[in-house]
């Protein structure tokens, strides 16, 4: 049978559309300025254009959530410029607040390749919601993708954002393959990524840290924010997704992981998912963050630098409007680290300071044994937690040792400037360590001046020496003065 001319063009089309795709848009960075915008660092000569258009995605099968689209190779450009491939060894690529990006993949040291991708502002798009449409479509952005085909036997993709905005399907650190030619797929080289997110905001449907054979590392810190929402407005219950050590399949048959994967979540951080409530289940030491019922331990996912348990909290979505765009389940969870207590910073101001030292004093004094103040955990409040509380102040300080009983403005050493507060607050009451108030009794005199003299011209690493007992003789010539001088003070003149 033969075929119409139009069913030629139509063939010819589609087939130019297949060979062009098979053209890379590499980064080459020959324009010497690292900037992502800079059409002389791609190996096209053109900054990549479009975040929608690919010709083997599923774009014409009705069961796929992309259909019904089509490619059209005339929307965004050539269909080859729509990948973005970070191909270049050590190289370092820029987004900014300058630069609106858009590819339909964006692939972090591709195959192999050692390279980082730094985002301090601006947008970035990968995939897309198309014009009229709820549907999320598009690629991944890949912090590493592919088998090692290179020589290198570590290589390692990074992705550093600061700040800005990401729009994209998939977040995969890293999408590790195997190479399916070898006899045991397991020799496949694995593949390093690293994420450092410290600001800014991605939004995308799914988060895969680890992939059989790419070990993945993540650390999501100060007000950085995740949002992981369904990719297909009328299914619900197809929610966001957070996957770690995801396996693999070859053949239909699948195949265990050997990734590591680790996630850490510190300061204000929040990663936000938005699902169906019957998806989202607690178990004993883990937390089910997906559709597919698999498990996250918590030896993969921590808080605050490895040393907490992430707040994993199932809530319904606030009915402000907030979320409307994301919550179309009306519910979601969200991870977060748990509120960093550090021992001795009663007003969790971030250091240790006289306002600290103060309030503890005070409360020795009053006996009121709150809880609070209880640093040696034995239910009372009493110089043993001010001997406590100096020992947690030297090391938040800085110093090499715990404060000094007598430094009285805590800067790691005894000396006159201590001496002087003591002697503004002689005799008087109230006034807390820093007022010299150095044995907590509720008073400033003779007793915290002998401490103060035991200490005296004493760094916080030296280990005190008590003075010679015929040190006493001084420290009264000195309260007499001291008494004598107050009495002049007061009346105005010498009594007579």
């Amino acid at each position: 049978m033969k075929k119409s001319p139009s069913a030629i063009g139509l063939s010819a089309v589609l087939v130019a559309v297949l060979n062009v795709s098979s053209v890379a848009n590499d980064w080459t960075g020959t324009g010497g300025d690292q900037r992502w915008d800079n059409a002389a660092n791609w190996s096209q000569g053109v900054v990549p254009l479009g975040a929608w258009q690919h010709p083997s995605s599923g774009w014409d099968d009705p069961s796929s959530p992309f259909y019904p689209l089509t490619p059209n190779v005339n929307d965004d450009g050539p269909v080859w410029n729509n990948d973005a491939k970070l191909t270049a060894e050590d190289a370092t690529i820029l987004i900014d607040q300058a630069t609106v990006a858009t590819a339909f993949g964006v692939r972090i040291g591709l195959d192999g390749a050692s390279n980082t991708l730094e985002m301090t502002g601006g947008r970035l798009e990968v995939g897309g919601i198309p014009p009229g449409e709820s549907n999320r479509v598009g690629w991944h952005l890949d912090v590493g993708r592919g088998f090692n085909r290179t020589a290198n036997p570590n290589p390692l993709a990074k992705f550093v954002m600061t700040g800005g905005v990401i729009d994209t399907n998939i977040i995969k650190v890293p999408e590790g393959f195997v190479d399916e030619s070898l006899a045991d797929p397991y020799d496949t080289p694995g593949l390093n990524g690293e994420m450092f997110m410290s600001g800014g905001t991605i939004v995308g449907r799914k988060l895969n840290i680890g992939q059989f054979t790419g070990n993945g590392y993540a650390e999501i810190s100060g007000d950085a924010k995740i949002m992981l929402w369904p990719n297909v407005a009328n299914m619900p219950n197809n929610g966001g997704h957070f996957e770690m050590k995801q396996d693999w399949y070859i053949f239909g048959q699948p195949y265990a992981t050997m990734a590591d994967a680790y996630l850490d979540i510190r300061d204000e951080a929040e990663i936000q998912i938005f699902g169906n409530l019957d998806q989202f289940k607690t178990a004993p030491d883990q937390a089910e963050l997906d559709r597919y019922q698999q498990y996250v331990d918590d030896g993969w996912l921590t808080a605050n630098n490895g040393t907490a348990v992430p707040d994993i909290v199932l809530e319904p979505c606030p009915t402000d409007g907030s979320f409307d765009d994301y919550c179309l389940s009306g519910v979601m969870i969200t991870i977060s680290a748990p509120e960093v207590v550090t021992p001795g910073d009663f007003d969790s101001n971030g250091v240790h300071d006289c306002s600290d030292v103060d309030a503890l004093v005070a409360e020795i004094t009053a006996g009121n044994h709150d809880g609070s103040f209880d640093l040696t955990g034995d239910a009372l409040v009493n110089v043993d937690d001010l001997t406590e509380w100096r020992r947690f102040a030297g090391t938040a300080l800085g110093l090499p040792g715990s404060v000094l009983p007598a430094d009285a403005n805590l800067d790691g050493s005894v000396n006159g400037q201590d001496f002087v507060r003591w002697n503004n607050f002689k005799f008087t009451a109230g006034n807390g360590f820093c007022g010299g108030d150095f044995n907590a009794d509720g008073f400033t005199n003779g007793q915290d001046f002998v401490i103060w003299n035991t200490f005296k011209f004493q760094d916080s690493d030296v280990q005190a020496v008590p003075e010679p007992a015929g040190w006493l003789l001084s420290i009264f010539a000195v309260l007499g003065c001291c008494r004598a001088w107050s009495t002049i003070s007061i009346n105005g003149g010498r009594d007579r």
